[in-house]
């Protein structure tokens, strides 16, 4: 009579045990670099400590997981599978939970969260687009634990199938499909077992920031115009200034946006001998010292330079759904006879971003030829090489254009000389760039073109990652990831330059740019205004980042905002910091303000797209 069929099985269950520790000892390092701290505030606690019996208990739904409820399930799936069929069954979810738990382990040490799907896709994609930059991401620490964890995986495999010889495995037996129903049975309890978000198993975190976030739903009532109501909630201005409309009509239009630019590595309005282009533009140019990003990655942030909305809709605008041309800057010049242009590298421009850009410009980004071989400063140069040539033959055609340059010369982590901060680094990845102004404003100068050309440099975001500066408050939203340059060489409307004091937006470009240009904006109407006008410091600018970040924040007239998805915690604070003494009181009125505000834009937004964009 053949040996039952789950004692082989059960000799797989090995490779289990290196996996089983690798995603504990994962639990313990987050809980050990401050979730210990938060999960003591979400509690009310005024102290940060916890007894021994108490840090166990955030141990004790991973372990009735990882211990008991997934070996359970994965030993009655082996029980009734051929020998072949339980290696690959069993080095299959080997490796995807080692991966799975690296890129996690990878991903909060950097940006502060559990990856999203989206995220996980984009990271696969830059990895295989860039395989030269994985070293800046994932250390020789990271790897090589990875590989250990794999090997000792490997071996216990090979160990069971050796002694797994006997003949086809018979039909289930009673015991393996009494320990699938108990695993399945026993997953919903490891799953919530416990008092705060952090005593959840930290592979159900992970499986949990996959799925798709709930969408924000709010009803208005009918009738409601989604543009009134915008600039009611968040008191933007309706501005038109007399002075300056119209005065740039029929200029061209330069947009370049710098990868990884925070303020604290270039400030417009400061000290720029370093680089003499952009000081000799800023003489007649609007510089605002005090521009933010709407969101922490590049396809995000560029979407709202360019329509000036909030990137929410972005996912939508790519989608087969919606509009073929989306609302904002390019869809108007276009109509106004411009021919628009952006040049984007291979490297950082994902099929989606390219599909992205075909609805906003009508166009897809210029990629450099040399795509495989090249290194970064190549393919700006080469970038940079094609957009003056296009401009040359616009301006020869007597054509108008809207180029869009996207360098990636400065994207962070930055290569640092022996003692030389990242922000010194990143200040010197930007400095380099200017000689790709220069060679602009050389053509433009010979063309006559000059003072008839709208230039915007501003960065599209700033740091992002733990790895571009460990300075870098991950899981919060920060001044450092979204305060960025801003410059608008507007030498006839801006004669002498100007100063703006207030809080500036990416949302503010598109209508500020058409309101020089004399165009008109998209009936649909912009969620920014002009850079320039009166009440913006009144105004509430949103931080978007949930899916980065995993949190959202905003600016008003008392300070900034902040909730975390990853602590459950909402914050406020007078600067855009979030410290941990900041974080407020659960279940209190100032806590429930934070978290409707930021509800209510997310479904505000969301429908203002569907009614009046995509019209359904």
């Amino acid at each position: 009579m053949p040996a039952p069929a789950f004692a082989p099985a059960a000799r797989y269950l090995a490779a289990w045990l290196p996996v089983a520790a690798y995603l504990l000892a994962f639990k313990a390092r987050l809980l050990d670099h401050g979730e210990y701290v938060t999960a003591a505030r979400f509690l009310g606690r005024t102290g940060t400590g916890f007894g021994a019996g108490e840090r166990a208990a955030f141990y004790a739904a991973d372990l009735l997981l990882l211990g008991v409820a997934l070996p359970l399930i994965v030993w009655s799936l082996l029980a009734w599978s051929r020998r072949w069929l339980r290696v690959v069954l069993v080095l299959a979810v080997v490796l995807v939970l080692v991966t799975l738990t690296g890129a996690n382990d990878l991903s909060r040490g950097n940006v502060g969260r559990f990856l999203s799907a989206p995220m996980l896709l984009d990271a696969a994609w830059w990895g295989v687009t860039n395989p030269a930059q994985i070293r800046d991401y994932v250390g020789l620490g990271a790897a090589l634990k990875m590989f250990l964890v794999l090997v000792a995986a490997g071996l216990a495999v090979a160990w069971a199938g050796r002694r797994d010889r006997g003949p086809a495995a018979p039909r289930p037996r009673v015991l393996p499909v009494l320990g699938l129903v108990a695993g399945i049975g026993l997953i919903p309890v490891g799953a919530r077992l416990g008092a705060t978000p952090f005593h959840w198993p930290v592979l159900t975190r992970m499986v949990d920031a996959l799925a798709p976030a709930a969408g924000d739903e709010r009803s208005w009532p009918p009738g409601t115009q989604p543009l009134a109501l915008f600039r009611e909630r968040t008191a933007t201005p309706v501005a038109y200034d007399t002075a300056t409309a119209a005065r740039a009509a029929g200029h061209d239009v330069v947009l370049v946006a710098l990868e990884t630019a925070a303020h604290r590595a270039l400030d417009a309005a400061g000290d720029l001998r370093d680089m003499p282009t952009l000081a000799r533009l800023r003489a007649r140019a609007l510089v605002a010292p005090l521009h933010y990003a709407t969101y922490p990655y590049s396809s995000d942030a560029i979407f709202s330079l360019l329509t000036g909305w909030y990137p929410q809709p972005r996912p939508e605008v790519v989608a087969a759904g919606g509009p073929a041309e989306f609302p904002g800057l390019g869809s108007v010049l276009r109509r106004a006879g411009y021919a628009t242009f952006v040049y984007g590298s291979p490297r950082s421009t994902s099929p989606a971003d390219a599909r992205m850009f075909d609805r906003l410009l009508g166009t897809r980004p210029a990629h450099a030829p040399t795509r495989q071989a090249s290194t970064i400063r190549q393919d700006d140069e080469a970038l940079l090489a094609s957009m003056l040539g296009d401009v040359e033959r616009s301006i020869a055609a007597g054509r108008r254009y809207l180029a869009v340059f996207l360098p990636q010369l400065s994207h962070g982590p930055w290569p640092a000389a022996p003692g030389q901060s990242p922000v010194a680094a990143a200040r010197v990845a930007i400095a380099e760039q200017d000689r790709y102004l220069a060679a602009l404003v050389a053509l433009l100068e010979r063309t006559g073109r000059l003072e008839r050309t709208l230039i915007v440099v501003t960065g599209d975001h700033g740091v992002r990652t733990h790895q571009e500066d460990p300075a870098l408050p991950i899981g919060k939203v920060d001044d450092y990831s979204y305060h960025v340059p801003f410059l608008l060489y507007a030498p006839t409307a801006f004669p002498d330059g100007r100063r703006v004091t207030a809080p500036t937006s990416h949302l503010d470009v598109t209508p500020s740019l058409l309101h020089l240009l004399g165009l008109p904006a998209d009936p649909a109407g912009m969620q920014g205004t002009l850079l320039w006008a009166d009440g913006l410091e009144a105004r509430r600018l949103f931080f978007f980042g949930r899916e980065y970040f995993g949190a959202d924040g905003y600016r008003d007239a008392t300070g900034f905002a902040m909730a975390s998805e990853v602590t459950g915690l909402t914050y406020r604070a007078a600067g855009f910091s979030f410290p941990d003494s900041t974080a407020l009181p659960t279940d209190t009125p100032a806590d429930q303000a934070i978290r409707d505000q930021l509800g209510e834009m997310r479904a505000l937004i969301g429908w203002w797209y569907r009614t009046a964009i995509a019209g359904s």
